[in-house]
């Protein structure tokens, strides 16, 4: 989709300015969403190793 929008950029089939405008506005919404989605993952992720350190602290495995 990205790739095509760039395609149509460079033939020049649509007003330019305005497309980046709209290209860069909807690749930062993708980025943000992707941050916003890892975040959440990496908060999770140590949320759990943070939980299991605690609950295993006393515990040796040698």
């Amino acid at each position: 989709m990205l790739t095509a929008r760039i395609e149509q950029l460079q033939q020049g089939s649509v007003s330019r300015q305005e497309e980046l405008f709209d290209l860069a506005d909807d690749l930062n919404q993708r980025l943000e969403a992707t941050a916003q989605r890892y975040s959440t993952l990496i908060t999770a992720k140590l949320s759990k190793t943070a939980h299991f350190e605690k609950n295993n602290a006393g515990l040796s495995l040698y």
